[in-house]
């Protein structure tokens, strides 16, 4: 080949090449946060517990309350339901009706899945062997992680659409070490979740349900996921970068500070809601570990990208934000408290 049109394609690749990361990272929509705000007036939340809380049913107006403790509180009753007074509770996830609650309850040296019925009250345990598991949003199915005989992980469904004969089916088995949690990204696929930490490699997968195939879904240092399946969007925390994403990963957005993505919450697809501390913390680990900071709260405009400051309470510290019929709802990170804002958004 001619030795002129040798050059001429390098150089025609290397302009290609600088042209394509002036593209994609000096054009990329980056959100930050103005230096100066014209500083609101304070707007005081109310308590909706007087115990540290570990989840509520988020998709009308909270009902029901369920503490660190496994107590089930009624808003409506104003009256416990249940208190067990377990060590400590996590994993909570609510059937999509509201009526079931399904936990992990952990103790000094070992730990298992129960169930809450409202209907009949009291805890009762999940199916012998399972470690992990979530209600489906859509319907009555529940994803779970059990460890089989010879020590591959399965994944699979529970199907309680017929009450007295809920049918099991494994999905797929998995010879990994790694600690994954299940979650729902729609209908048809669960996201399989790493244990995260700033210094590991870690990877998201996505596993649909009906053709039972595994595809990665994305990968990096610190991962975290805050999906809302409602808007099929999601707050990603990733190789110590937030951003929000869309059902495939692509990054519609990223922002230029830094907070956990349950700090972030999502009013519809034009418009979200991020508690941001004042503090340098180090996500995920800090988070994990309770260290808080004093939040500032930001309304975010993503079509516009114009960030307003939003009144709140002095020295709050906010999680797990929902928006409910305009009304803004958070876990305080110091008092562990159910709150809601007394401005309607």
């Amino acid at each position: 080949m001619n030795k002129k049109i040798i050059i001429f394609l390098i150089s025609l690749s290397l302009a290609f090449l600088i042209a394509l990361y002036f593209f994609v990272f000096k054009n990329r929509e980056i959100i930050s946060i103005p230096e100066t705000f014209n500083v609101p007036a304070e707007n005081p939340s109310v308590s909706l517990s007087s115990f540290p809380v570990a989840g509520y049913y988020s998709k009308t107006t909270p009902k029901i309350i369920v503490g660190r403790n496994g107590s089930i509180f009624s808003l409506e009753n104003n009256s416990f339901l249940s208190n067990p007074g377990f060590d400590s509770l996590s994993l909570i996830s609510f059937s999509s009706s509201g009526d079931k609650i399904l936990a992990k309850i952990s103790a000094k040296n070992s730990s298992s899945l129960k169930i809450f019925d409202l209907k009949i009250d009291g805890w009762k345990d999940f199916y012998s062997g399972f470690f992990d598991a979530s209600f489906s949003p859509f319907g009555a199915k529940i994803a779970y992680q059990r460890t089989t005989d010879s020590g591959r992980k399965e994944i699979g469904l529970v199907d309680f659409s017929d009450v007295d004969n809920p049918k099991q089916e494994p999905l797929l088995s998995l010879n990994i070490s790694n600690d994954y949690h299940l979650s729902w990204l729609d209908e048809n696929n669960l996201f399989i979740l790493p244990s995260s930490s700033s210094n590991v490699n870690g990877q998201i997968f996505t596993l649909n349900i009906k053709n039972k195939t595994l595809s990665l879904f994305s990968e990096g240092s610190g991962l975290v996921l805050n999906w809302d399946y409602q808007n099929q969007l999601g707050f990603l925390f990733k190789d110590a970068q937030l951003s929000l994403i869309d059902s495939s990963a692509k990054e519609i957005t990223s922002f230029s500070f830094s907070s956990m993505p349950e700090k972030c919450a999502l009013k519809d697809k034009e418009t979200a809601f991020c508690s941001v501390p004042s503090d340098i913390l180090t996500f995920p680990e800090d988070y994990y570990f309770g260290k808080t900071s004093f939040d500032s709260l930001y309304k975010i405009n993503l079509k516009t990208q114009v960030v307003e400051k939003v009144a709140m309470e002095k020295n709050f510290s906010a999680s797990k934000i929902f928006f409910i019929s305009g009304n803004l709802y958070f876990i305080d990170g110091f008092s562990g408290f159910l709150k809601k804002s007394l401005s309607v958004f």
